[in-house]
């Protein structure tokens, strides 16, 4: 992560995030909560959906993830949310 300048160590060996860094974080996070509502949301169960999110928060490109979140925010906007929207199949095609 030093090489990727995500990370900088000081004089006395301690590391801190970079402003890139920092970015990046924000983003994974943003994926991890994102991700696991939807799955939740979707009926999967929370252990599970624990496990599969940290593989999505890492693996999912950002541009698929935008547009996931695109599609769900579209289809918040109806009476029943994402009612229109098998989240399953979504989910099992991208991955």
């Amino acid at each position: 992560m030093i090489d990727e300048k995500m990370v900088q160590k000081d004089d006395k060996g301690i590391l801190s995030l970079t402003q890139k860094g920092s970015e990046c974080a924000k983003e994974i996070y943003e994926k991890h909560c994102f991700s696991y509502e939807l799955l939740v949301s979707a009926g999967i169960d929370d252990k599970l959906a624990q496990k599969e999110v940290c593989k999505m928060e890492h693996d999912l490109s950002e541009e698929s993830f935008q547009k996931i979140k695109r599609i769900v925010q579209k289809y918040e906007c109806t009476p029943e949310p994402l009612a229109m929207l098998d989240i399953k199949l979504l989910l099992l095609y991208l991955l």
